[in-house]
């Protein structure tokens, strides 16, 4: 059987046989939580990439850890992340890519209202060139096509 991998600081993510209480998984029991965004930043250099390649198959980093944002909210260069990860043996799936302007980069927004649908698809294509395994998405037709076009 695989190992199971839970939680989002390293320590928590060690394999792990079962449940609450073991080694490497968070007992959730005591109200800790199990879910932590910033925990990929602190393992995002290659020699904690290769340690977590020890127990784990990829990463889910947020998707400004791939291509952050400039000053001005546009679409950034890409971070050296998803060559570090691959070169440890690790997929690199990023997190959540949405087609609302409130979500997209500056140069990708249509129009004024933040609740309206921008280009999404472009945004999405930018990333998948950068070499990502795959991506979280709201909404997963533009996740595909995107997957098509890039």
């Amino acid at each position: 059987m695989d190992p199971v991998v839970r939680g989002g600081q390293p320590g928590d993510a060690a394999p792990a046989s079962s449940g609450a209480g073991q080694p490497g998984v968070p007992d959730e029991r005591r109200g800790q939580p199990v879910q932590r965004p910033h925990a990929v930043r602190g393992i995002s250099v290659p020699a904690g990439l290769k340690q977590l390649s020890t127990y784990a198959d990829g990463i889910g980093p947020e998707k400004n850890q791939v291509i952050p944002r400039n000053a001005d909210a546009t679409l950034g260069t890409p971070t050296s992340l998803v060559r570090d990860a691959h070169a440890a043996g690790l997929k690199v799936i990023p997190y959540t890519f949405r087609a609302e302007n409130q979500f997209l980069p500056a140069g990708l927004r249509v129009g004024a209202d933040p609740n309206a649908y921008g280009r999404a698809i472009d945004e999405q294509v930018t990333f998948l060139r950068t070499g990502i395994d795959g991506l979280f998405t709201d909404q997963p037709d533009i996740g595909v096509l995107a997957r098509t076009l890039a």
